[in-house]
């Protein structure tokens, strides 16, 4: 039996549709999955190389969904791509540290290498950042022209939309920054700093963890004349960090110590580590535990500010286990160094066969 040609359209419209509908279900799902399941689930856990390399592999899957969605997954977006964004910052962080240890040796060329290739990680660090932070203009408006209905909602609802908000403005800070750091590639505007100090004003500081309040005085500190009237900036970024420490996640101490090194303030990064390492020791059990995430990616910046110090002073990162102590402040090793110590096996190694014929107690 032939088909009528109304017959044939009526079935290509039909299977559009459900081709439709299956895409958009497929969307919606997986956006909804995204905010309400994988990532409150990633935030409780420690493997940030897992968390950023789950990003990386579904982003561009996620995004792809502005192209078919009616409400597009900005929320999903925002943690996805600053989770992915720490994966290049981790690389654009080990070429600077091989630049460092290129100088330290001599090898003037494998330096200029090492900066080309951090400034190409921190281009793509940028890039991913800057994407999270549109995303969050997308879905909760310009940070300081006022604050969305969504951080009202009740619950756990508000609380994600908050989250994902401080992610988002976090986000922000750290594209301006990694774009400077590789040249000013993406033209990011310095003036996105405001905005963001602006909008900070949005979240309850004691909510979460300080971050907020340190967060904008570091804005504030790193914009000539951007401190308000009247505001003591440091006192404001040093009183955040010591209760946010207090809290469980210290995220606002790793914005203390990052802001001290932009300053050029070498002796207080090091006090701020150390504290940092202290918090991390005192703290007691609450609910920070569902942010430990976040927390491990305050500790990873603090790790790495503390690995530019040693490899700057010793040519090698810092020791394992060993953040918050410092190379002048250490035992001087054996000869052979400790840093070797755990490539020796641990069983006894046997004595070299003896000729009798040169042993100094052989008898002829």
């Amino acid at each position: 039996m032939r088909k009528t040609p109304l017959l044939v359209a009526f079935s290509a419209v039909l299977t559009m549709g459900c081709q439709s509908f299956i895409m958009e279900s497929t969307g919606d799902m997986m956006s909804a999955y995204t905010v309400k399941h994988l990532t409150p689930f990633a935030m409780g856990t420690r493997d940030l190389d897992m968390a950023c390399r789950i990003s990386q592999g579904t982003g561009n899957l996620l995004l792809s969904y502005e192209r078919v969605l009616d409400v597009p997954p900005y929320q999903a977006t925002i943690t996805t791509m600053a989770s992915a964004a720490a994966c290049a910052e981790a690389l654009g962080v080990d070429a600077e540290l091989a630049g460092i240890r290129a100088l330290k040796q001599g090898d003037s060329t494998g330096a200029a290498d090492a900066r080309i290739v951090e400034k190409r990680w921190r281009n793509l660090a940028a890039t991913r950042y800057q994407r999270a932070y549109e995303a969050l203009v997308k879905k909760y408006g310009e940070p300081g022209t006022g604050c969305s209905a969504h951080f009202d909602e009740e619950g756990t609802d508000g609380r994600r939309h908050q989250i994902a908000y401080l992610i988002g403005l976090i986000s922000g800070v750290q594209a301006v920054r990694h774009d400077r750091a590789s040249g000013a590639q993406l033209g990011i505007p310095a003036d996105n700093g405001k905005k963001i100090a602006r909008g900070l004003d949005c979240l309850n500081a004691d909510r979460w963890w300080q971050m907020p309040k340190a967060l904008q005085a570091a804005i504030w500190l790193g914009l000539p004349g951007g401190t308000p009237k009247g505001v003591d900036a440091w006192a404001q970024l040093n009183n955040s960090a010591t209760l946010g420490g207090a809290s469980g996640i210290r995220l606002a101490m790793a914005a203390q110590a990052q802001t001290y090194d932009a300053a050029g303030k070498s002796a207080e990064v090091r006090a701020a580590i150390q504290a940092f390492v202290k918090a991390g020791k005192d703290r007691q059990e609450g609910d920070w535990r569902g942010y430990q995430l976040l927390d491990l990616q305050a500790e990873q910046q603090m790790l790495w500010l503390s690995d530019r110090l040693w490899t700057e002073a010793t040519g090698h990162r810092t020791p394992m286990g060993e953040l918050g102590t410092f190379w002048d402040a250490a035992v001087a090793p054996t000869e052979g160094s400790e840093l070797f110590d755990d490539l020796v096996d641990d069983e006894e190694t046997p004595a070299a066969p003896v000729d009798p014929a040169v042993a100094p107690d052989a008898k002829p």
